[in-house]
């Protein structure tokens, strides 16, 4: 059983009944996040990252200042 902060059931709010839409979301985020990893390392620039994967700005300047350490 699931609780709320405040202390109520939360077993309401969960639903695994669509996994499959899950996991397609999922597995979309998942390859657009190395698509933009591997493209930086290429040197390709953020708008033309963003533009292929439609991954948010700030995400993929996250990925850049952590590539660059």
């Amino acid at each position: 059983m699931e609780f709320l902060l405040d202390g109520s059931i939360a077993d309401d709010y969960l639903s695994f009944e669509d996994r499959n839409t899950l996991h397609r979301m999922l597995a979309t985020d998942k390859y657009a996040l190395r698509f933009a990893r591997k493209a930086l390392a290429e040197g390709i620039e953020e708008d033309t990252i963003y533009k292929i994967t439609g991954l948010d700005k700030d995400y993929i300047a996250i990925l850049k200042s952590k590539s660059l350490r």
